[in-house]
């Protein structure tokens, strides 16, 4: 489905799609993307796992990275978040496994895959090390790491450089989104964070 587009100025124009896969038994992803079109075109595609049952479709996945490089994206952000969140080690080896088979379209199309979980750091870097690979890194979002209450500076010092896409939002610590400025979430020492070691990632404003 094509929401329109906007003109941001000549020979660029801004396009926001939004779409949904649904797949027999117990599986459906939801799709939206912002492409901008001209001299220096640039795109992501976010991806919501609305579920997932005991298996898990790599083969869908490959396709939305294909997809991905079809529109000039060079990132796909994956939330394993709430009803898709990793709960135990057999979903863990489950996405590590799929993970494997996405290594190679990943490096094909050029695209990113970065994982943003509701894991606790170390957990989270356990399973960016486990994975191991260039391709697939982590979105960090500010407003999650406040409701969950997770230490801003102790995340970012254990991801590292695995950090490539940073969800900027607030939340009340256990709670919801809120304006920003109106929660819970350090963005000052967040920024001050990845002023200091020159990130050069993308953000998205929620």
């Amino acid at each position: 489905e094509d929401d329109g587009s906007t003109a941001l100025s000549p020979g660029i124009t801004m396009q926001r799609l939004n779409g949904r896969v649904d797949i027999p038994d117990n599986f459906s992803i939801e799709l939206e993307g912002e492409i901008a079109f001209g001299a220096s075109s640039a795109a992501f595609i976010k991806l919501k796992i609305v579920g997932v049952g005991d298996q898990i479709y790599c083969d869908k996945l490959i396709w939305l990275i294909e997809t991905a490089s079809k529109i000039r994206a060079k990132r796909v952000v994956l939330p394993l978040l709430e009803s898709s969140s990793i709960h135990n080690q057999i979903d863990r080896n489950k996405f590590v496994e799929c993970c494997s088979v996405l290594e190679d379209p990943l490096k094909e199309f050029d695209v990113q895959l970065s994982l943003e979980t509701d894991l606790s750091p170390d957990l989270q870097l356990q399973l960016i090390d486990t994975i191991d690979q260039t391709k697939i890194n982590i979105a960090y979002d500010i407003g999650n790491s406040a409701a969950l209450g997770f230490d801003s500076n102790y995340e970012l010092v254990t991801f590292g450089d695995h950090v490539s896409h940073v969800h900027i939002k607030d939340c009340l610590v256990a709670g919801k989104t809120v304006p920003l400025g109106m929660g819970d979430a350090d963005f000052k020492s967040v920024f001050n964070f990845l002023h200091r070691v020159s990130y050069r990632g993308s953000f998205t404003l929620q």
